[in-house]
C-alpha cells in the first residue's frame, strides 16, 4: 500500500486544483451552482477554507510526532518559523498558552528519521529553544486523514531549514534518510519515483 511518484505528483497538482461539484452541492442546499461557486471562492479567497486531498499517515506507516517548544521571544519564533517553513515534514505549527509557546506536529517515513527530528534536527536543537517535549504519536484514533504534505522536489543541496544531511553522522551511518527536498535523500519518496 502507497504512493508512487505519480501519485504524489497527483497530490501535489490537487493541493491547488481540487475542485467541488457545485452543482451537487447547490442542489442539496436549494442554491443555485453559481451561488454555491461564488460562496466557495470567497471562502477561499478570505483563507477561511482550502479545498485539497488529505493523506491517512497510517496507511502510508508514517510515523506522527507532537513537539512542545518554548522559544525565549517572539522575534526568535518569527525567525524559526520563517527557516522551517519550507520542511517537507513539518504538517502544523501552533501558538499554543502555557508552560510552552509553540506544537508542532511533523510526520517521519521510519523509526529512524523519527529519532533523527526529535534528537538532533529541527526546532529542538535551534538557538533561542529553551525547552522542549516530545511526544510520539502512537495511533491516530479520530479523522485520520490529516493535512497535505509538502511533496519534496528532492533537488536541494542542504534541507530548506539549512542543515546539510551529508554532514550529520546519523545520515552517514544510515540511521536516517536525511531530508526530502534534498538530492541526497533516500527514504520513502525517492523509492516511490518509478
Amino acid at each position: 500500500m502507497g504512493l508512487n511518484y505519480v501519485d504524489l505528483k497527483l497530490v501535489n497538482v490537487m493541493k491547488d486544483h481540487c475542485k467541488v461539484n457545485f452543482k451537487r452541492v447547490g442542489d442539496k442546499l436549494g442554491l443555485s451552482h453559481v451561488a454555491v461557486m461564488k460562496r466557495v471562492n470567497r471562502f477561499i479567497g478570505e483563507g477561511l477554507i482550502s479545498i485539497g486531498p488529505l493523506i491517512n499517515f497510517g496507511k502510508l506507516g508514517f510515523k506522527l510526532v507532537l513537539l512542545l517548544i518554548e522559544v525565549d521571544s517572539e522575534k526568535s519564533i518569527r525567525g524559526l518559523l520563517n527557516r522551517f517553513r519550507e520542511c517537507p515534514r513539518i504538517l502544523h505549527i501552533f501558538r499554543i498558552y502555557g508552560e510552552y509557546n509553540l506544537a508542532i506536529i511533523a510526520f517521519a517515513e521510519d523509526e529512524g528519521v523519527l529519532s533523527s527530528i526529535t534528537s538532533i534536527c529541527m526546532f529542538r536543537t535551534s538557538e533561542h529553544i529553551r525547552r522542549s517535549y516530545v511526544i510520539p504519536i502512537s495511533e491516530v484514533l479520530f479523522n485520520e486523514f490529516i493535512g497535505l504534505i509538502k511533496v519534496p522536489i528532492g533537488n536541494l543541496h542542504e534541507s530548506p531549514c539549512g542543515v546539510t544531511c551529508t554532514n550529520c553522522d546519523r545520515y552517514i551511518n544510515g540511521k536516517c534518510v536525511g531530508c526530502p527536498s534534498t538530492k541526497h535523500y533516500r527514504g520513502w519518496f525517492k523509492a516511490h519515483e518509478t
